[in-house]
């Protein structure tokens, strides 16, 4: 029995940064670690610094500073969500957004997601509906490019 693609049901984590939330599959979500305090780290805009993680550094970017009003700012958020990498010529296997909440989990219908618009300015994405939430799916792989130091995994684990 073939079911078409607007009927898959997708496991996705509903994110909230600040002011908005974020959409994304529950395979991108390494683990959600309570906030603590970051290592500076000289990169981009939204980068607020590195979490000790594991045997390493992660960067983790602040997604409400990309908002084109500069966004309410999570610096000293509830939670970091620890990320996998989504392009394979990232020096960061591992990165991370900060959290103004604990991330909900949320089974969506791919039909029941309708666009309500793209980031034209900040964090580039999608502006979805699912239901009567209205939630940003990042372009993943600009964030990564843009706004994570250009140090690598290996550099910030011999630091």
């Amino acid at each position: 029995m073939s079911h078409s693609p607007a009927d898959r049901v997708l496991e996705c984590l509903v994110l909230p940064v600040g002011q908005f939330d974020v959409l994304l599959p529950t395979v991108c979500v390494v683990e959600v670690v309570r906030y603590q305090a970051l290592a500076r780290a000289a990169g981009p805009q939204a980068c607020i610094g590195l979490l000790g993680w594991h045997d390493g550094d992660v960067p983790v970017v602040d997604l409400g500073l990309l908002t084109p009003d500069g966004g309410q700012s999570v610096t000293h958020g509830h939670a970091i969500a620890i990320l996998q990498r989504t392009i394979t010529d990232s020096p960061w296997p591992y990165w991370a957004v900060g959290l103004s909440g604990l991330p909900r989990k949320r089974r969506v219908a791919a039909s029941a997601i309708a666009l309500a618009g793209t980031a034209s300015s900040g964090c580039p994405g999608s502006w979805v509906r699912v239901g009567t939430d209205r939630c940003l799916i990042p372009d993943l792989g600009w964030l990564q490019r843009e706004q994570l130091p250009q140090a690598t995994w290996t550099e910030a684990v011999t630091r």
